[in-house]
């Protein structure tokens, strides 16, 4: 996380805002690139709402969660209980199993295999540094806006101060020519 926190005080100065998804692909490319993208962008992309059922067994395989044999073993090791975990459909003779997001992910993080924590892990370093690199960017933009407010303060300034000169050497030119104009009415007399 040091590093990441580090790598948002870089970037948090330029004029660039990244969004999320941005600010993650990078963070995972430049800190966690032994990682598989697909699977990061999957389970970073997961539905929110639990109450969709639109994993399938497949999304199951894909991630070594379970083989063709252990639909029900899986159920059963993670105490799923159906129409809350998962639905069973039957539109032929074959079930056809979908688990909702919460369950697909209580199934990755009580696999034996770690690498499905690390990711969760990394996501959550990365939306955890995402909030960091924003508090910075927001901080560097307003010492951004207030030099640029000075800058033009300043110009301000200067303008005023020309134009106040100016116009006093319009008024002096004005007063030359007015004392001039009379000198040569008097000596026309």
């Amino acid at each position: 996380m040091d590093s990441i926190l580090k790598f948002n005080d870089i970037i948090s100065k330029d004029r660039y805002q990244f969004s999320l998804i941005e600010y993650s692909l990078t963070i995972k490319d430049t800190f966690f690139n032994d990682y598989d993208k697909m699977k990061f962008l999957y389970l970073y992309n997961l539905p929110i709402n639990n109450d969709d059922f639109t994993i399938t067994t497949d999304k199951l395989y894909d991630f070594n969660l379970i083989n063709k044999l252990s639909v029900k073993t899986f159920i059963m090791k993670n105490k799923f209980i159906e129409n809350i975990d998962f639905i069973i459909k039957e539109p032929t003779n074959k079930k056809i199993y979908l688990f909702n997001p919460k369950s697909f992910k209580n199934g990755l993080l009580n696999s034996p295999n770690n690498e499905y924590k690390d990711y969760y892990l990394i996501i959550e370093n990365i939306i955890n540094g995402y909030q960091d690199y924003q508090r910075k960017f927001e901080k560097s933009s307003n010492l951004f806006e207030t030099e640029k407010y000075k800058d033009i303060k300043i110009l301000l300034n200067d303008l005023k101060y020309q134009n106040s000169t100016i116009i006093n050497d319009i008024f002096n030119l004005h007063l030359d020519l007015k004392k001039n104009i009379e000198t040569d009415s008097f000596e026309l007399l």
